[in-house]
């Protein structure tokens, strides 16, 4: 049997905040340019994007151990923080909000799981250097098909790059949008 999902709408970020703190499994929202009410508070850019966040009973160094559990990442190097994030990815740590991942500990092995909250502004900076490192690896591993189908997933401000052995991409894309609220 099916659960039951609530779904409500949300006009304005403070209602969207109220039906959450409610229960609410799913919010559907309308933009600045698309909304069912032509002169409702839609949400904003900046809005929208404040409205995608980790779920409430999620830590990112959880989801991180899940997923690695989850797609078998064999013995890896943790990184437990922005530093180590903004170290490995070789920019500064003052675009990252928050850092954590891991990272497949033999040097033959492509997979890892890095996951960057970005500071504001720095979203897109932070997603481009995850998208670089994604190439270097690609490069790295041409035979390898996790390195090849591996993504660079964003929600909100967050920023994750996965490459991790999986037969469906887009069924991992949607497992890690289901660790956001507003992400789906």
């Amino acid at each position: 049997m099916k659960a039951i999902e609530l779904l409500s709408p949300a006009g304005a970020y403070p209602i969207l905040k109220a039906v959450i703190g409610a229960g609410a499994d799913a919010v559907y929202v309308g933009g600045p340019a698309f909304g069912a009410r032509a002169y409702a508070d839609n949400f904003s850019k900046e809005e929208l994007l404040e409205s995608i966040a980790l779920r409430e009973d999620t830590t990112p160094e959880q989801m991180i151990e899940e997923l690695s559990q989850r797609y078998d990442l064999p013995e890896s190097m943790l990184l437990e923080s922005a530093a180590d994030l903004a170290a490995l990815l070789q920019i500064k740590e003052k675009y990252l909000l928050l850092g954590c991942g891991r990272i497949a500990a033999p040097e033959d092995n492509p997979q890892q799981i890095l996951l960057a909250q970005a500071a504001p502004g720095k979203t897109e900076k932070v997603t481009a250097t995850l998208q670089k490192r994604l190439e270097t690896v690609q490069r790295a591993f041409p035979g390898y098909p996790s390195a090849q189908a591996g993504r660079v997933i964003t929600a909100g401000d967050y920023a994750l790059l996965v490459i991790v052995t999986a037969d469906d991409m887009d069924t991992v894309q949607q497992e890690i949008m289901d660790y956001f609220i507003g992400g789906k």
